[in-house]
């Protein structure tokens, strides 16, 4: 199994994230991107290190209040 470490940086509407793999000794990124606009219309967006789109989708139309259901 390859060893990883996964960074999420969680905003009020937004979600960011990166994964690192190890690689010959070192960390390498292998995989960023985000999810916006969470409680409205939510996108998501994977992008490989070079910044190639690997992955888009979107969910159309408001999900909600624009508060947190519990």
């Amino acid at each position: 199994m390859a060893e990883a470490i996964v960074v999420l940086n969680a905003g009020s509407s937004s979600l960011k994230f990166s994964l690192f793999a190890r690689r010959d000794g070192r960390l390498a990124p292998v995989v960023r991107g985000n999810v916006e606009n969470l409680y409205t219309a939510p996108r998501f967006v994977g992008k490989d290190p070079s910044g190639m789109l690997l992955e888009e989708h979107a969910w159309g139309g408001a999900r909600g209040s624009g508060t947190m259901e519990r």
